[in-house]
């Protein structure tokens, strides 16, 4: 008979006291039969992940031994950090170290969604192996829903730029699970002819829970349409998605030509001048504190703009960046490259240049202060490739072609990178603000 045995990835609400977190771990240790893998301390969201693996009832009583450790050492009442924590400890899971199949993995999601009362299949914000939640604390992971519909946005756009059929069918359960889940999730108001969505947050960390998040909104809606073109379902269940997809809330000023953040975020107090600078906010300012300051950790709309170019006007787009990137104070590693991006496409091409400087070196430059203990920030290196590639140079796939429409900035004479797009590999150059796309091969 094979060994059973199943890992255990606790996080701890200490970050930053070693001599706390070494406490935690030599109880885990002590009681007997697992192998601690690795301690992974965050000074900035002074939380602790720990990884250790055994037998499932020796994994079971070091999983007590460490929470009951923790209790005694931790006091929430003094705990700060970037993502406020539930407890001392703020998730236990525990997961089986074998194959997981992405049936499974869909069947987690289902069970998360059911877990939380509500229909059809929600994605975790922050995923363990198995897939299944590791950060369901009400102020994050409970609330940054949009992460769902992310997924599904994500999928399309790769179904769009390969052309890879392979997965439809997958993709179409994706899309409908999906899709079931925010006809749940949302609330309809019949006084106000609309589906509204409460207690949820875009991407910008820094605001509370909110009404009507505008990102969340529109994500959900294209969700739902997906759902509508590529998923087989029965009158009435089309019924309901497409009266959903007809009356989502989504809040638009027609006077300024001005999408809105959410219900909330023009009633918020203004950012006072005078806090620290050369470091996150997060640092020096609670969440109760900063979720009711009219300031963006990165801004939802300002990403909403770059991932669907053809929604929007040019005037809506300036619109947008007028209002919020004066308000944005880029404590998130994301926020410099995705403003870089739409500068660049708004051809405000020294601005973007700037905003494009700062994510290169975002990790060189140690932006945040904490890239020596932290490590690299991957997503900062990401916003960058799509700065230079989908702003400065202009390249977007739409309707299985690509297309070029370059903003480079003086400081880039011209351009050329290959690409393979759907099994050809073509040469993108950019020379003289013209863009040509030729086959190579």
């Amino acid at each position: 008979m094979s060994q059973r045995i199943i890992e255990c990835v606790p996080n701890f609400s200490e970050g930053r006291d070693k001599a706390v977190i070494r406490q935690i771990t030599a109880a885990i240790e002590a009681s007997g039969g697992v192998k601690l893998l690795d301690v992974d301390p965050g000074e900035a969201t002074n939380r602790t992940v720990v990884t250790f693996v055994g037998e499932p009832e020796a994994v079971v009583e070091a999983a007590f031994a460490g929470v009951k450790r923790a209790a005694e050492l931790i006091d929430m009442r003094r705990h700060k950090g970037a993502h406020p924590r539930m407890g001392a400890t703020d998730v236990l899971p525990l997961i089986p170290i074998a194959g997981v199949t992405l049936a499974e993995c869909a069947e987690l999601a289902r069970a998360l969604a059911r877990r939380q009362n509500l229909c059809g299949a929600r994605y975790p914000w922050m995923s363990g192996e198995d897939g299944s939640e590791q950060c369901e604390s009400w102020d994050i992971g409970l609330c940054e829903t949009h992460i769902t519909a992310d997924v599904a946005y994500a999928a399309d756009r790769y179904r769009e730029i390969t052309g890879d059929g392979t997965l439809d069918g997958a993709l179409s359960q994706l899309y409908l699970e999906t899709a079931r889940y925010w006809l749940s999730r949302f609330t309809w108001e019949p006084d106000r002819n609309q589906y509204s969505s409460f207690f949820v947050k875009g991407p910008d960390e820094y605001c509370g829970a909110a009404v009507n998040n505008t990102f969340t909104n529109y994500l959900a809606r294209h969700n739902v349409r997906l759902a509508l073109r590529h998923a087989a379902m029965d009158g009435g269940e089309r019924g309901r998605l497409k009266h959903f997809e007809e009356h989502v809330a989504l809040l638009y000023d027609p006077k300024r030509h001005l999408y809105l953040q959410d219900e909330l975020f023009d009633r918020l107090e203004p950012m006072p001048d005078g806090h620290a600078q050369g470091e996150p906010l997060y640092k020096s300012v609670c969440f109760d504190r900063m979720q009711r300051y009219r300031a963006l950790k990165q801004a939802d709309l300002v990403q909403l703009m770059t991932m669907f170019p053809d929604d929007f006007s040019d005037g809506e787009k300036r619109a947008v960046w007028d209002r919020y990137e004066p308000l944005t104070v880029h404590d998130s590693s994301l926020s410099f490259g995705i403003h870089a991006l739409l500068a660049f496409r708004l051809g405000l091409e020294k601005v973007g240049w700037r905003y494009f400087e700062r994510s290169l070196c975002f990790d060189l430059s140690d932006e945040l202060g904490n890239t020596g203990r932290e490590g690299i920030h991957m997503a900062a290196l990401g916003a960058s490739w799509q700065a230079l590639v989908y702003g400065a140079l202009g390249l977007w796939s739409d309707g299985g072609e690509l297309r070029l429409t370059p903003r480079l900035p003086p400081e880039i004479r011209d351009a050329s990178l290959c690409v393979y797009h759907r099994g050809r590999r073509l040469r993108l150059t950019v020379r003289d603000g013209e863009g040509r796309i030729e086959q190579e091969g």
